[in-house]
């Protein structure tokens, strides 16, 4: 952790100059719909969007009149906690982010589901992998001669290693329905799988939908080996332009919550996806995540971005998204555990949002 704050200082550093031009445009502060005096910029955390209110109350005596009583004096001020918005993300802040989502997950989920996701491949093939936890999710499944035993090797082999359901992603074209993945589509249905609704792909603009089925041990002996090799959480910094942070933070500076996204503005139908939502416990249950949430949507908006898309699960409060206006796309059911031994569904949300004129 300390090395990536390090690192992402002198990355700072080094790109101060270019802070300034990064943040927002004066198209952009307008739409906040605040006056320039009450929007406050740090090259370090961007703009401060929103302050909690304080009262700071004093006494005086009176120097006529009734003596006996002082009077009272209440001012309004600053609290200790804002919320702050910048396109130019201090890596440190995600991290912290993140870090708070891995302690809340592990509070909540079994840990099988935390000990880091197993990847595997076959050589020879296109086909690739990975497990967590019970959930095996199978990548770049095509129609070959022998597709029938490359799955069930896929399903006997991560059942062993505690798989105990497979995922496996389907890409219907929206203009031509291939026939080659309807094709693969029949083979595993006869299997077994069970389709899931369709969901629209926002980068592809192509309908994609899930195979998925319960594996049970079965009798079989492998004759394709599956290679098996660690995963590691990753977060491809690069790979999200146009990224933007929406965070709470108290009055040191220190992240209590908030939120990280990217604009994909050259996707088929241009969107921004939420990748990180997280609020403290110590700030959770005060309003201040539709406040955050408020303000990550007016931040979009000013990008003329009227999609919003993120993922969620039954631990992280799906109702709250629903709650400000969020409709489910996609349910992905028994994606997770608890550590109760209880199912979990994950959830794809999306919301439209009214652009500003």
């Amino acid at each position: 952790m300390f090395k990536k704050c390090l690192l992402s200082l002198i990355l700072g550093l080094c790109l101060f100059s270019h802070a300034f031009a990064s943040f927002e445009s004066d198209s952009e502060m307008a739409s906040h719909n605040e006056s320039l005096s009450l929007i406050s910029m740090n090259p370090a955390k961007g703009f401060t969007v929103w302050k909690a209110p304080a009262e700071e109350v004093t006494f005086s005596w009176p120097s006529y009149g009734d003596f006996k009583r002082p009077r009272k004096h209440v001012e309004m001020l600053d609290g200790e906690l804002e919320i702050t918005l910048s396109s130019f993300i201090n890596k440190c802040d995600v991290l912290n982010l993140l870090d708070g989502i891995e302690r809340y997950n592990y509070s909540k989920l079994d840990k099988s589901y935390m000990e880091g996701n197993q990847l595997f491949k076959i050589d020879g093939y296109k086909i690739r992998g990975e497990l967590y936890g019970e959930t095996v999710v199978v990548h770049n499944i095509s129609l070959i001669a022998n597709i029938d035993e490359v799955i069930q090797a896929i399903e006997v082999q991560a059942f062993a290693k505690g798989g105990r359901r497979v995922f496996i992603p389907i890409t219907k074209h929206k203009k031509v329905v291939g026939p080659h993945n309807l094709q693969v589509s029949d083979v595993l249905k006869k299997q077994g799988y069970l389709e899931l609704p369709e969901e629209l792909n926002f980068k592809t603009g192509d309908y994609d939908y899930y195979l998925i089925k319960e594996i049970v041990a079965v009798d079989y002996h492998d004759s394709i080996a599956l290679k098996w090799s660690p995963g590691y959480d990753e977060i491809d910094f690069a790979a999200a332009s146009e990224s933007y942070g929406v965070f709470v933070r108290d009055s040191k500076g220190i992240v209590q919550g908030g939120a990280w996204g990217s604009i994909a503005k050259s996707a088929a139908l241009p969107h921004s996806y939420v990748h990180i939502f997280y609020m403290d416990e110590s700030v959770r249950g005060t309003g201040l995540g539709k406040i955050v949430m408020n303000e990550l949507e007016k931040y979009v908006r000013s990008r003329n971005i009227n999609l919003l898309l993120l993922g969620t699960s039954d631990h992280q409060a799906p109702w709250f998204y629903e709650k400000i206006g969020y409709k489910r796309s996609m349910t992905m059911p028994k994606h997770l555990k608890d550590h109760k031994g209880n199912y979990l569904n994950s959830y794809h949300y999306v919301k439209t949002l009214v652009l500003l004129r």
